[in-house]
């Protein structure tokens, strides 16, 4: 065995003697330039497969899951792409509230199991040796449309195999000049894996884990695909892809779908893939919310920018609940809860929901030690309600080690419970008015507010950009909250390709996302902007105009929280006839247009989505 190692790692040396002349020598038309190669000892193959692999992302990276917000599934989604962009493609924040974007996505783990139902994915970092030239790649990627997704995830896979880009075709060789700088290609064929005979890589994973040899051996079947100039799609996602039911990964654990994590910028992100090729990716950016108390600290009235309030009244003729072990956690019975929101037929109208002498809510941090008898009348479901709230703090104390948390935790825990409350006391409540679950959510909202103080995310303000204010209140929305200023300087940024979708059940892949659209959302977008020059050619004098892209922003809220009701506001604002300054010349015609534009781009959109 020694013999045949020796002579092994001669071959292995005068391969690699090879390999440096030819790329020395070897001229590429369009490719860059690649660094000469000095002569480096070629390390034992214990030594290179021990080495960092390009990701190396597991489902311990993602550590700021929040189950609190498996409910929450807020209205309004806007497209992503009404916000401004970097020229990386990252998308600037610039105003509270939920977003959608669906991507073009990527294989990242080779071998495994491609996304499916059950199981959902959560947000981590991207980590590796090469992780910022997985970003570089798909940063690129957004200002190369020519290139199809398909080359992009050869690509990928290449890296991830540890592929030399000068064994690989011409075509990809050409692919990877446009997407990779000269010195990104230098390092990714400086690798050593390539050149360990196969018969010698199979003896040394023998003893790993059968889920790794599953992808060493994914890795290396690529690897000799690829050298060998294979292109074929199918037969390359043959090997990196596999389908069906997975067996549970180790370190696995319970991930239900679109389940949110905390991003300490200040927002929430949650993903659903379909395969492995697209992901629905949702931000949301938490919102201003108008929260009065009373002199006990207690909830009395939430109220959002658009109308939707939830007040409480308290009944202090029952005793407060006090729980042995716990000195500072108290229950509350409510006399009165009440629900009003918008009327979705007549958007004028307010619509009122009371219930009366129902529930109760605790106040206070648990500190877990507390001791439960029996339930006293009018506090129901109380263990059952206890138990929650340790959990409740357990996390929040989980995600305080992942961020710089200041001040009480008290605000949160009290917006928790009396969310929780809520959805106790309106169980069962089947009328069509005021949503129940919908309702709560503006809770929920100004739980993640909270909660983005306290973790020092950014602090979105609500003072409304220059102009507006009177539109605000030619439209009849509420402005209470409106000046309410946010952290100074620049707002945050989302770029997809700095993070990576981690599945719970690590036997299914790990998913890297692009800022390019699918042809689902990218047809929409241009099949609007032909719509509304189409409008302007058929209904204005001179032919020609334009609307700025924040029209979306304000007809999409329009439509969700009003009826529809005065969005030729929206248009008269922000929609402008070439020549003519100070937005379009009132005419029944051209608003019409643009609004069953709006009306059609905002159908295609819900329909390109994976989950509404």
């Amino acid at each position: 065995m020694g013999t045949v190692w020796r002579y092994t790692k001669l071959s292995v040396l005068v391969v690699l003697l090879l390999l440096m002349f030819g790329i020395v020598f070897a001229q590429l038309p369009r490719l860059p330039e690649v660094p000469k190669i000095l002569p480096v000892k070629i390390p034992g193959l214990d030594k290179i497969l021990k080495s960092e692999s390009p990701i190396i992302n597991s489902l311990s990276d993602a550590v700021t899951e929040i189950p609190f917000l498996d409910d929450f599934n807020p209205r309004g989604k806007m497209p992503m792409t009404v916000l401004p962009r970097t020229d990386q493609g990252a998308f600037i924040l610039e105003y509270p509230g939920p977003y959608v974007f669906v991507a073009q996505s990527y294989c990242l783990h080779a071998g495994t199991y491609e996304p499916g139902e059950g199981n959902g994915y959560l947000y981590a970092p991207i980590k590796g040796s090469q992780s910022d030239i997985f970003r570089s790649i798909l940063q690129k990627s957004i200002n190369h449309p020519e290139i199809p997704q398909r080359d992009i995830q050869i690509l990928l896979w290449a890296i991830l195999a540890r592929t030399k880009i000068a064994d690989m075709s011409r075509k990809m060789q050409v692919t990877a000049s446009k997407l990779l700088t000269a010195k990104e290609i230098f390092e990714i064929n400086g690798g050593a894996l390539g050149l360990v005979p196969k018969g010698e890589l199979k003896k040394a994973t023998v003893d790993l884990p059968p889920q790794v040899q599953q992808i060493v051996e994914a890795e290396a079947e690529l690897r000799e695909m690829l050298t060998e100039g294979q292109e074929n799609y199918e037969e390359l996602e043959r090997v990196a892809v596999l389908h069906g039911v997975p067996p549970l990964g180790k370190g696995s654990r319970n991930v239900p779908g679109g389940r949110w994590s905390y991003h300490g910028d200040g927002y929430f992100i949650r993903y659903f893939p379909s395969g492995y090729k697209t992901t629905q990716i949702e931000l949301y950016v938490p919102e201003y919310l108008q929260i009065e108390r009373d002199s006990k600290n207690r909830i009395t009235l939430i109220a959002d920018s658009v109308g939707n309030r939830i007040e409480t009244d308290y009944d202090d003729t029952i005793e407060p609940l006090n729980i042995s072990g716990e000195p500072t956690l108290r229950g509350y019975a409510f006399r009165s809860i009440i629900f009003e929101c918008n009327d979705p037929d007549n958007p004028e109208k307010k619509l009122r929901v009371e219930w009366k002498n129902t529930g109760w809510t605790f106040h206070g941090v648990p500190t877990g030690k507390g001791s439960i008898g029996t339930s006293p009348g009018g506090f129901s479901s109380l263990k059952e309600r206890y138990e929650w709230a340790k959990e409740h703090k357990q996390q929040l104390d989980e995600l305080d080690k992942q961020c710089n948390p200041t001040g009480s935790i008290d605000d949160i825990m009290n917006l928790g419970h009396y969310t929780i409350a809520l959805k106790y006391a309106t169980s069962g409540y089947s009328k069509k008015k005021c949503d129940v679950n919908r309702h709560i959510n503006i809770v929920r909202k100004g739980w993640q507010y909270a909660v983005s103080k306290r973790e020092g995310g950014y602090m979105w303000g609500c003072a409304s950009p220059s102009g507006l204010l009177n539109t605000m209140i030619a439209s009849n929305v509420t402005i209470l909250p409106l000046f309410t200023i946010g952290n100074p300087g620049e707002k945050p940024e989302y770029d997809p390709s700095n993070n990576v979708a981690t599945p719970g059940n690590t036997s299914r892949q790990r998913l890297a996302k692009s800022g390019r659209p699918t042809g689902c959302w990218e047809d929409a977008e241009k099949r609007l902007e032909d719509a509304i020059a189409k409008c302007f050619e058929d209904h204005s004098v001179v032919g020609k105009g334009k609307c700025e892209k924040r029209v979306i922003k304000c007809w999409w809220n329009r439509v969700t929280w009003y009826g529809g009701t005065k969005r030729d506001i929206c248009i008269s604002r922000d929609c402008e006839i070439e020549g003519v300054g100070g937005g379009v010349t009132p005419g029944f015609d051209l608003n019409n247009c643009i609004n069953n534009a709006l009306n059609g781009f905002k159908f295609e959109i819900e329909s390109c989505l994976i989950s509404p």
